[in-house]
């Protein structure tokens, strides 16, 4: 690591000083996402839907400390470092092969490093570096201080070992962004105006720290004095052109993608595959923030979340939650395989419902991705601890019925939330079963890259909670595009034409976002 790294390592191990402070907002905590650019970085983990068991407070993170964001070099001649359980013969090839860039936000003047090698390693380090900085009686709940952001699909180079992968077009996204917050509020209603407000100062002396915890506060109340920021979006003026979501496939290509999955499935590579497909948006919404309001109407969903650090935005409202881990070890997971649409009436909601419950197609898909996390979680848990707490739930969401199962465990004495990513990582319920071989089918069989799309998005806290999403129902918007990507488990039953239809169910409730948005009808266009 470089003298910088070490720099900030010693930083984060220093005199620290922590306090809560009640804090009036002057809007909804949500509503934050309407912080103008200029107030930086920052991170909404919304829980839009409330009584929800599995997401119950909301958080946004503000005024980081530092950035970190992480991609794979075009050359892969540096020699690989192995992970512990990888098999020696076989160690990731890119594991080592990554550039981050670190970015320093505590001066006036940031400093920037460029560091090559594992980027989940130096997140690791900088997390035990950071442990301890919040009291575990603070009251403040699982993330008060720590890392924030998204670990795109891209990143399972760092943690697998995948083999002569093809050469194919990019998100300009990083594989992995994530910024470090000292300053978490946090409320469990997302519609409060009211919200906690945990600070952690920091310096050589509790005297320093305690005057850097003062500057924080004095930063955040800035940040947030009532302005034009605060209030509610107005009606858009409509485009000269009607908005277009553009694919590159039509029911028959698609159709095709999925008889070319089955194919390798019939053969015995695998015995499923997530395919899916990238949509763009035209034009590029030029509100974020705006589609975030417009999207949390659409589709409230209990991971919805909001980002926006290195010139990436990721607006999400996302069902399924990845890994959570609490800070004292316990894990969960809640894969989805299966989906319905919404019924028009109670009576066919509740038939459809029904219908998903009894599909045995459905059923195989959620059990061979159950099967697939308990392996994942074996690796890094207690011997005999893992276990399906619920196994195929139906669970209704704003537009769709889901398929849902619970596996928990308890994480092995010494292992953290790093060390849990990279055992599950990527999600399965995105990839397949068995998981290495679908991702390198999937990159044949897909014509680019996912990038934000099927990774993950969450928290790693410095106490060693975690607690993620899979990226899904999610645009992410780069300084020249707007993208959002739809698939589905393919398994040997599965009909094509169904699938295509599928993607369309799940695709339904981002378009309904963007019609509220442009205030204009979406129209679809196939590009081959």
């Amino acid at each position: 690591m470089s003298a910088g790294v070490d720099e900030l390592v010693a930083w984060l191990s220093a005199a620290r000083v922590h306090r809560v402070v009640e804090l009036a907002l002057p809007c909804a905590l949500w509503s934050l996402v309407r912080l103008p650019e200029d107030a930086g970085p920052l991170a909404l983990l919304d829980r839009a839907v409330r009584g929800s068991p599995y997401a119950t407070t909301a958080r946004v993170a503000l005024a980081p400390r530092f950035t970190l964001s992480a991609g794979r070099l075009a050359s892969s001649a540096r020699a690989a470092r192995r992970m512990p359980w990888d098999d020696a013969a076989c160690p990731p090839r890119l594991v080592a092969d990554a550039e981050t860039l670190l970015t320093d936000l505590r001066g006036e003047a940031p400093a920037e490093a460029r560091i090559v090698g594992c980027p989940l390693a130096l997140v690791e380090r900088l997390l035990r570096a950071a442990a301890g900085s919040v009291p575990d009686a603070a009251g403040c709940g699982p993330y008060a201080c720590g890392f924030v952001g998204f670990v795109g699909d891209g990143a399972a180079h760092f943690v697998e070992s995948l083999h002569g992968l093809p050469v194919r077009p990019r998100e300009d996204a990083p594989d992995l962004a994530l910024f470090f917050a000292d300053a978490v509020l946090v409320t469990d209603d997302a519609d409060a105006t009211t919200a906690k407000l945990s600070l952690v100062g920091r310096g050589a002396s509790h005297e320093a720290a305690r005057a850097d915890a003062d500057a924080l506060e004095a930063r955040i109340r800035a940040l947030l004095a009532p302005g034009p920021w605060c209030a509610p979006r107005e009606a858009r003026a409509p485009e000269a052109a009607a908005p277009r979501v553009v694919s590159g496939y039509s029911a028959a290509s698609y159709a095709a993608l999925v008889a070319r999955a089955k194919e390798s499935i019939a053969a015995g590579e695998v015995f499923q595959l997530c395919v899916t497909h990238t949509l763009s948006v035209e034009p590029r919404p030029r509100e974020p923030a705006a589609l975030y309001e417009a999207l949390r109407a659409a589709n409230p969903a209990p991971f919805s979340s909001y980002l926006r650090l290195g010139g990436v935005h990721v607006v999400s409202s996302s069902p399924e939650r990845f890994l959570r881990v609490t800070r004292e070890g316990a894990v969960q997971a809640r894969p989805i395989k299966g989906t319905r649409p919404r019924g028009a009436t109670a009576e066919d909601d509740a038939l459809l419902a029904e219908e998903l419950a009894a599909s045995e197609k459905d059923g195989a898909e959620n059990d061979m991705i159950v099967d697939l996390l308990r392996n994942d979680l074996a690796r890094v848990s207690v011997p005999g601890s893992v276990r399906v707490r619920e196994r195929r739930v139906v669970e209704p969401h704003a537009r769709v019925h889901q398929l849902v199962s619970t596996i928990e465990s308890r994480l092995l004495p010494g292992r953290g939330p790093v060390d849990l990513l990279r055992a599950a990582f990527p999600p399965g319920s995105m990839t397949g079963a068995p998981k290495v071989r679908a991702v390198e089918l999937l990159a044949e069989l897909e014509p680019r890259e996912r990038g934000v799309y099927a990774g993950a998005i969450g928290y790693l806290d410095a106490s060693g909670a975690l607690d993620t999403s899979v990226a899904i129902r999610t645009f992410v918007l780069t300084r020249g595009a707007c993208t959002f990507g739809v698939g589905g488990g393919v398994v040997h039953d599965s009909e094509p034409l169904a699938e295509w239809q599928e993607t369309l169910d799940k695709a339904r409730a981002l378009v309904a976002a963007l019609e509220d948005y442009f205030g204009l009808p979406v129209g679809w266009e196939h590009r081959p």
